[in-house]
């Protein structure tokens, strides 16, 4: 994607590689179709290509029935493309030469000669049979808007993101929303992100779970993300309305992370209350705690060797929360970035509160806006990180005008 060579369509052959393609497909956005050649030894994979391909590929009606076997045979779509073969180095003389066949009126027989080769010509050949392939290609293609039937469901990138050359990336809550103060600035702000060029991506970096992500953007009416970082970056997801968490992140943010263990330590320390199910995630302990109990060395002796494995935030003066090491709203916006081949300076970023300083004490460019915490007053005067005066949305254009990222 950084040379800007994006293929519209993928097509895979065998078992393996269609497990491959299932994964690439989600993952970039992009259909496939795939071809069976053996069948027994990889049925997960070829399961997965029955439920994944847009369509599958076979050379004659009766192998499509050897696929009635697996599970997923109901949800697959096949096409019976006749295979190519060299018609001028076919012998019609076949009936003739094996003494297989019946003798009949010459005129019918000129006929059904003709028919044969005419047809056989137009049917059979390697031509017609990427001719009609290309067809059934052009038609998915053109019925979903160049998602892919099927794919249009369940991608994971969107087309906008398989384009992007830039990021934006805000926090949801106090920063695009404030109710409580009006949301200054969010209609501005709602329809400058709807009508955002081609090579902008948009990303909301939130402490909310998915689900409060999903609520969030349906009740204040807030542009589909492109790129969706919750729990305060323990999850990265390319769509709110499908459920596709980006499952290498979560393999790499989980490394030493023991979340029984962590929460036995921390029961010892008597100024933490455990918040609600709904706060909780299984790489993410999430607690109450005053401002004026909280205090980190505690924290750190209860936890032992395990506080150099976690990462512990405090924000808006009552939220505190234990994370992986390797997970910060921060490090998932690098790794996206990475996989899109932008480097930090084609990323901005706003926030308002503790839980955002590190996305915006990092090399991104950065609002923070005007109704923030005070614990993001030790960002004031650094390098590349703007404090606004507008609060919320408002906060947030004022910071996209400052750094001249204006559309």
């Amino acid at each position: 994607m950084s040379n800007n060579i994006i293929p519209d369509w993928i097509h895979s052959h065998s078992a393996d590689s269609g497990f491959v393609a299932a994964r690439v497909s989600k993952h970039l956005g992009i259909p496939f179709a795939h071809t069976g050649h053996s069948f027994g030894p990889r049925i997960e994979a070829e399961e997965t290509g029955l439920a994944e391909a847009e369509f599958i590929t076979t050379s004659t009606q009766q192998e499509i029935r050897t696929w009635e076997v697996y599970q997923n045979f109901e949800r697959g779509i096949f096409h019976s493309i006749a295979f190519g073969i060299d018609t001028g180095q076919i012998p019609f003389e076949i009936v003739e030469r094996s003494e297989h066949g019946i003798t009949v009126d010459s005129s019918v027989r000129d006929e059904m000669s003709s028919n044969g080769n005419k047809n056989v010509s137009s049917m059979y050949t390697g031509t017609s049979h990427v001719e009609r392939y290309i067809e059934l290609v052009q038609q998915n293609l053109e019925l979903s808007r160049g998602f892919g039937l099927k794919q249009s469901n369940r991608t994971a990138y969107s087309k906008k993101l398989r384009t992007a050359k830039r990021i934006i990336a805000l926090d949801i809550d106090n920063t695009m929303i404030a109710p409580k103060i009006g949301n200054p600035g969010l209609d501005v702000l709602r329809e400058k992100l709807l009508n955002r060029p081609d090579d902008l991506a948009f990303a909301v970096a939130s402490g909310r779970d998915l689900g409060l992500v999903r609520e969030a953007i349906e009740k204040f009416k807030l542009p589909i993300p492109d790129i969706i970082i919750s729990a305060i970056g323990t999850q990265i997801d390319y769509r709110p309305d499908v459920d596709y968490s980006d499952k290498s992140w979560h393999k790499f943010i989980s490394y030493r992370w023991n979340r029984p263990r962590l929460m036995q330590s921390l029961s010892l320390v008597d100024f933490l209350e455990l918040q609600e199910p709904q706060a909780q995630s299984p790489i993410k302990l999430s607690y109450y705690c005053t401002r004026e109990k909280y205090n980190l060395e505690t924290i750190r002796k209860a936890l032992g060797r395990d506080f150099f494995h976690v990462t512990v935030l405090y924000s808006h003066e009552k939220f505190l929360d234990i994370l992986p090491h390797r997970a910060s709203k921060s490090r998932a916006l690098r790794f996206v970035a990475k996989k899109l081949g932008l480097s930090p300076h084609k990323v901005m970023t706003a926030g308002d509160s503790g839980n955002d300083a590190d996305m915006l004490g990092s090399p991104f460019l950065s609002t923070v806006v005007g109704n923030y915490s005070p614990e993001l007053e030790i960002l004031r005067n650094r390098n590349g990180v703007y404090f606004a005066k507008g609060f919320a949305a408002q906060g947030v254009w004022e910071g996209v005008n400052h750094f001249d990222w204006q559309w």
